[in-house]
């Protein structure tokens, strides 16, 4: 058997060895069973001798199209040693091996492919049991962080983690959980969220474990103060045999997302003081039913896509804030704008929830949420262009990109949440080039209750072009008083398609 293979030609037996190699397009190719026939195959075949071969394998086991379009500058020689090195990721992830030596690689190697899947990505991840390991590691490291620290720390694993939670697992895995084991899991992630929640914090998410050095803006065309909602920490990662610099994603959008996921399975209680039907003005329970109806997106079960350019992708907003940091050539030349054109037009619904307020500064409160509400909102996104890089009027102190964009907003409170709960008019802006999405919030009636109808301040990301995640807080406030601080969680209806408006297609 080995001698007839032996005295084939190279290039036949390669063929031969691709078609064995791809028998099936999920799990590990069969290599070694073939390189362990005979010392002159293995010579022949092994990833030195034919690169171009594991390129080739590497394009039927992981999505191919997508490498193409986010990496244009790949060769075979970076995609030989990913294919080894991505089996090796998984077969980690089945065994759920923990080692500090591979795992923030592995990590970072699989936050990258969800981002850059198609479909099959996300097949071989789930094959290998990713939600499992994302779990079991979340459990074990933050027990053993709350047991050393008192509270999981604010750090590139962490922030890792817990996105391959929100991007892997769906609500479904959550509702087959026991009551116990949910609520277990949420103790673990609610420092994150309450901590995003409050403002006052934002030296203490500044101080924790990144590298990187806050992206903090002061907006001053709104009169608004921003921030990133935590430090995006700017990590070395290894990606195709390189060192790439790259930005960790924010830990307080991951916290946010999963808090309002474990949230849901616990639905809202109606009010027992609301009439069955419209007997005055003012919110009935078919109203509340309707408002109710909006869930957390769920990110892990979309539908797979098949994307024919870079802006058809759902993470591409994602990809782009993780890569913002990297020297330009090695990714997409539109990597510096993080924001689909159009995606916030439509009609946005969730929840938010109320932080307790701070009794003092000392240190960060960990106390739950007191409350969780409706909310419901149209968004309308426009275009304004400044050729020469400079905001509209004398604003100073902002140091703008030149031939920049900005995204201007505006929206308002929208039927059933209108008539029930109040008007309410939006207006903000978007930072196009990490996504940072600022709205500021009115009533349209003057209340003598500014907790409920003062101005509020939403702070947020869109995240896989479907999620609106963040922070709220009072845009006021008194020397006595306490500022109301929250964070939300809403998804956009799919009344509104998102066109391609992005910026290669206009020319």
């Amino acid at each position: 058997m080995a001698s007839r293979l032996e005295n084939l030609d190279k290039s036949i037996l390669r063929i031969i060895a691709f078609f064995h190699f791809t028998s099936a397009s999920l799990g590990t190719p069969q290599v070694l069973q073939l390189l362990m026939v005979s010392n002159t195959i293995r010579k022949a075949l092994n990833l030195q001798a034919c690169p171009g071969l594991y390129a080739d394998v590497f394009y039927v086991y992981f999505d191919a199209a997508l490498q193409r379009v986010l990496y244009p500058s790949l060769t075979v020689d970076r995609l030989a040693p990913e294919l080894v090195h991505r089996l090796h990721v998984l077969r980690r992830v089945h065994i759920l091996e923990f080692s500090e030596q591979h795992l923030q690689t592995d990590l970072w190697t699989v936050y990258l492919m969800v981002l850059e899947g198609g479909g099959r990505n996300e097949a071989q991840l789930a094959m290998a049991g990713i939600s499992r390991f994302v779990f079991t590691l979340i459990r074990r490291r933050f027990g053993e962080e709350y047991t050393r620290y008192g509270r999981p720390l604010m750090n590139e694993i962490n922030a890792l983690a817990l996105w391959l939670a929100c991007l892997t697992t769906s609500p479904h895995t959550f509702a087959n959980e026991t009551r116990k084991g949910r609520d277990e899991l949420y103790d673990l992630i609610r420092p994150f969220a309450i901590i995003s929640a409050n403002c006052r914090q934002d030296g203490f998410l500044a101080s924790q474990n990144f590298s990187g050095r806050s992206a903090a803006l002061s907006d001053l065309s709104f009169g608004i103060g921003t921030s990133d909602l935590s430090s995006q920490g700017v990590c070395e990662v290894l990606l195709y045999s390189e060192r790439r610099r790259m930005s960790c994603p924010s830990i307080s959008s991951a916290s946010i997302f999963l808090a309002f996921l474990l949230k849901d399975i616990s639905p809202l209680d109606a009010p027992s003081h609301l009439p069955e039907t419209l007997q005055r003005k003012g919110l009935t329970l078919e109203d509340y039913a309707l408002i109710l109806e909006s869930k957390t997106p769920n990110i892990a079960d979309r539908p797979c896509q098949i994307p024919l350019h870079l802006d058809g992708l759902i993470y591409k907003d994602d990809f782009s804030r993780a890569v913002r940091n990297s020297p330009p050539g090695f990714f997409f030349q539109f990597q510096t704008r993080a924001h689909a054109p159009g995606v916030l037009t439509g009609v946005w619904e969730g929840q938010f929830m109320t932080s307790q307020p701070a009794i003092s500064d000392c240190g960060p409160p960990y106390s739950d949420f007191i409350s969780r509400h409706p909310i419901q909102f149209f968004l309308n996104e426009e275009f304004d262009s400044c050729p020469e890089g400079a905001l509209p009027g004398n604003v100073v102190g902002i140091n703008n990109i030149q031939h920049d964009e900005d995204a201007m907003i505006t929206g308002e409170s929208h039927g059933t949440y209108d008539q029930a709960c109040g008007g309410f008019r939006y207006v903000g802006k978007v930072r196009l080039r990490d996504g940072l999405i600022v709205l500021k919030r009115e009533s349209v009636q003057k209340s003598a209750d500014p907790a409920c109808h003062g101005s509020w301040i939403f702070e947020g990301y869109v995240h896989a072009r479907c999620a609106l995640i963040g922070r709220w807080y009072g845009a006021t406030q008194s020397a006595n008083d306490t500022r109301s601080e929250g964070v939300f969680c809403m998804s956009k209806r799919p009344d509104v398609l998102v066109r391609d408006t992005s910026w290669s297609s206009r020319l």
